[in-house]
């Protein structure tokens, strides 16, 4: 049986969460070069965002939409599995 303090905390970042990704920056100096992490959620981009809630974010770390990436599925998936 696993205790809960044996459970590592995961750090709530945009790094780890389920819907960031990165996209080419063409307007650097060297263009391709750079890249620019974005948010994929429909939430986050919502007009209902407003940028106060955002900067009210910001001061924790991350988002209130932040969910944990489901590293299984990017790092190896299982060809085996349906």
């Amino acid at each position: 049986m696993t205790e809960a303090w044996m459970i590592p905390k995961t750090e709530k970042t945009c790094g780890n969460c389920e819907y960031a990704y990165y996209q080419r920056d063409d307007l650097h100096l060297i263009p391709g070069q750079a890249y620019l992490q974005h948010c994929g959620n429909e939430n986050y981009n919502a007009d209902s965002y407003t940028e106060e809630m955002m900067m009210e974010d910001r001061g924790g770390g991350h988002c209130r939409f932040w969910t944990p990436q489901k590293l299984e599925e990017r790092i190896c998936p299982n060809p085996y599995t349906s």
